[in-house]
């Protein structure tokens, strides 16, 4: 692994310190450590080619259904509900790294995205530039090197207790893939507070089981202040994961005290912070270094090799030249198909009427409470049902057609068939439709004296009254028919009322 992976090195981004791992013969792994003015050691260390991990204080995950589209398109709707969500809390630009989990239909996926603050992410930039010579392989962050190390182990969902000296976190992986994570609060000097880890992994398998639909983890525990854990009974089973010969260092221990090292070059790539320009870069350098090479064989002698050079330096700078015009095209292009604000408000006019239509109360619901709250003897014979809009007079008027609803007795007891028909009004746009209140217009009928009568619609609207706000109440009794008739409007009690 270390042949292929090269170096890994590891920016702890609180405390400013440095640990890099240097493979020897045989499989002897070392971890060497330098302060917060280690850069230079660090630099001189390693060679060529530099897998860089980092464990950022803010790290946000976010999992959800989104729409097969575009790179960029995809990256701006996964922006947009981070946002929307308010995930950071202490603010600030976040980038993000992506991955598609498993499809959703036909044209949707599910899809596990990983944010990290962009100003953690330039100052990696700003390191990583200044190394010369080196080559940047990857910049990941811990918890997806950790994930990747794990994923070697098993398969199945293992949730990592990884307790460091100044930070620790849970955080639960499949495969690979990061699917929890959840930092823990350091008391002092003496780490976590030991006490609340139970409630923490009790907490993280409840997510696990609600989100994922995981039943069970493995919990591991990892980090260089992993120890505090011996022979203390805090309820809890953990395991020990077997890994892989081929990654297996002398003393397996390292795995555990240091596994974003030994994990950083297996990340998988979807999680690489790594901007584009970092690869161009570097072939910048190598064709530098070999031009530096070639001046000096020139100046002894060497003239064929500085005309071919010189050649060399020709089509490098065509190759130069055409990537630059290459990359102002695509950012035209880029910036052609990104939408506009006015399609961004359309965007949110539509997330609002849908967010309100799914909080709306649902007409089924409303007629079948108010069958089985009036008593048996009461009928209703007449039910409407429409939506007022406040207009800039203050006057209420319907924005939606009177529903008259021809409830079937046997279906709902108590109802009688109405005899009106539904009337078309004019609507509004969508929203005002949306935010305007729901008005049921009700008449019930009951037989009996004027007495009985009178006692059933009492009662009638007492239980109206629990559930509904009702206004325009109006009785009328018929003696020679020994029929009472009841008028009310109702009105869901989360609506506003006139």
């Amino acid at each position: 692994m270390a042949g292929k992976g090269g170096w890994c090195v590891e920016l702890d981004m609180k405390t400013r310190s440095w640990r890099y791992l240097r493979w020897g013969g045989r499989g002897r792994a070392e971890i060497h450590a330098a302060g917060p003015d280690g850069m230079a050691e660090v630099q001189r260390q390693c060679r060529i080619r530099v897998n860089l991990v980092f464990s950022p204080e803010q790290l946000y995950l976010l999992t959800d259904e989104f729409s097969d589209s575009k790179a960029e398109l995809l990256a701006l709707e996964i922006q947009q509900v981070f946002a929307d969500r308010g995930l950071a809390i202490d603010g600030g630009s976040f980038s993000h790294r992506s991955k598609k989990l498993h499809s959703q239909g036909a044209d949707r996926g599910m899809y596990q995205a990983l944010f990290v603050s962009d100003q953690v992410l330039e100052e990696l930039y700003a390191i990583a530039a200044s190394w010369r010579w080196i080559r940047t392989m990857r910049i990941v962050p811990d918890i997806a090197a950790i994930a990747a190390l794990v994923a070697t182990a098993t398969p199945d969902p293992v949730l990592v207790l990884h307790l460091d000296k100044h930070s620790s976190q849970i955080f639960a992986v499949r495969q690979g893939i990061p699917l929890y994570h959840q930092p823990l609060a350091h008391s002092g000097q003496d780490g976590p507070d030991i006490d609340l880890i139970p409630h923490a992994v009790e907490f993280a398998g409840q997510t696990l089981k609600r989100e994922h639909d995981i039943d069970h983890c493995s919990l591991v525990v990892m980090g260089r202040n992993r120890a505090i854990l011996e022979g203390k009974e805090i309820g809890l089973e953990t395991t020990e994961l077997q890994f892989s010969g081929k990654i297996l260092p002398g003393d397996p221990e390292l795995l555990y005290l240091h596994p974003q090292l030994f994990g950083a070059p297996l990340a998988d790539p979807a999680y690489d912070f790594t901007p584009p320009t970092f690869y161009r870069s570097w072939r910048l350098q190598c064709f530098s270094r070999m031009l530096t090479l070639l001046a000096i064989l020139g100046t002894a002698g060497c003239l064929a090799g500085w005309y071919q050079l010189r050649d060399d330096l020709g089509r490098l700078r065509n190759e130069y030249a055409s990537l630059s015009r290459k990359v102002s095209t695509e950012r035209r292009s880029l910036l052609s198909i990104l939408p506009d604000d006015e399609k961004f408000s359309y965007f949110e006019r539509l997330a609002a009427i849908r967010t309100h239509a799914a909080r709306d109360h649902r007409l089924d619901t409303l007629i079948r409470n108010i069958a089985l709250a009036i008593p048996p003897d009461v009928h209703i014979s007449r039910l409407d049902v429409k939506r007022e809009q406040e207009e800039h007079g203050g006057v209420s008027a319907p924005t939606a057609p009177p529903l008259a609803v021809p409830v079937q007795p046997a279906l709902v007891p108590g109802v009688e068939p109405s005899a009106s028909a539904p009337t078309q009004a004019a609507r509004s746009g969508p929203e005002k439709l949306q935010d305007s209140p729901l008005l049921i217009s009700l008449t019930f009928t009951t037989g009996g004296s004027y007495g009985e009568t009178t006692q059933r619609f009492d009662q009638t609207v007492q239980a109206l009254a629990s559930m509904y706000s009702i206004n325009d109440v109006t009785r009328e009794y018929a003696e020679e028919k020994l029929s009472g008739t009841l008028h009310c409007k109702l009105k869901p009690l989360s609506e506003e009322i006139d």
